[in-house]
């Protein structure tokens, strides 16, 4: 252990000049990167396969609703049930969509973040394309738990559904 006392930092330096891992101008290590580029090509593809599976998702859900909205009379039968269900099923199957387009784009945001980092090497590339992954599995993992409820939901509804039919 050294003997040189340490001074404590001197208030007129921002904590990013004072770090001891770097500071304006700290570089990435080359292996870092490397690793960060080989993860880049299959977070794109799955970014764009999951964006044009979302935009098709779309496309289709539009074409059955019209298709359902025709085939239960159209626009005349406001009040029946099968119009109902036919607009319900469409804003399911549209928050649907629109859940998956958000872990698409942060695939994308990070496949983009470390193609910047490629040619940097800088510190800050580095953060972005970190903090666009830790966004994406903050999302994955908040939307797991949600479904994890919903389906917790979903049981204890059928048990009590089937507890009250057997007990008619």
């Amino acid at each position: 252990m050294s003997n040189i006392p340490l001074s404590p930092p001197s208030p007129y330096v921002t904590p990013s000049q004072a770090s001891p891992i770097g500071g304006q101008g700290a570089a990435v290590s080359p292996s870092t990167v490397e690793q960060l580029r080989r993860t880049r090509g299959w977070t794109m593809f799955l970014g764009v396969l999951s964006l044009i599976g979302s935009a098709l998702f779309v496309l289709i859900l539009g074409g059955f609703t019209v298709v359902g909205l025709i085939g239960n009379g159209g626009f005349s039968r406001f009040n029946s049930p099968e119009f109902y269900e036919t607009i319900g099923g469409l804003i399911v199957s549209a928050a649907m969509s629109l859940v998956s387009i958000i872990p698409a784009v942060r695939l994308v945001q990070f496949s983009k973040s470390v193609k910047n980092l490629q040619a940097s090497m800088s510190l800050d590339d580095l953060d972005l394309a970190l903090n666009a992954q830790r966004s994406f599995w903050k999302f994955l993992g908040i939307l797991t738990m949600v479904m994890m409820l919903l389906y917790g939901l979903l049981i204890v509804g059928l048990i009590v559904a089937g507890i009250s039919a057997a007990a008619q």
